[in-house]
């Protein structure tokens, strides 16, 4: 697997700009046999899982969220909620990266 983070840069905070990422690594991912990952940043999670629906797509491009927080919906404004997530079609989470560092207590 290839993953692509985005981070939070300008260059991919729009939605056109994610769909046009996305369809340059579905083509690549054709191509060369691979799943590619790629995580958007979080205001983006919903519209990037709705690019890919395609079934073509659905087993080669992967949506993946940045980060996720070991809270349970409810009153838990701010944190990123796995149980949410999933509801959307987020397949994972890079945890723990070198920019958003988390306990090991939490990681387990």
């Amino acid at each position: 697997m290839f993953v692509i983070n985005c981070k939070n840069y300008p260059q991919i905070s729009t939605a056109p700009k994610l769909k046009k990422l996305i369809a340059s690594a579905a083509k690549s991912s054709i191509k060369y046999g691979i799943v590619i990952g790629i995580a958007p940043p979080a205001h983006l999670l919903s519209t990037a899982t709705s690019y890919v629906v395609d079934e073509k797509l659905v087993k080669k491009i992967i949506i993946l969220s940045q980060h996720v927080d070991c809270h349970d919906t409810g009153s838990t404004t701010g944190y990123v909620v796995a149980e949410l997530l999933k509801n959307i079609g987020v397949a994972g989470s890079i945890i723990n990266h070198s920019e958003h560092r988390i306990r090991s207590n939490e990681i387990k």
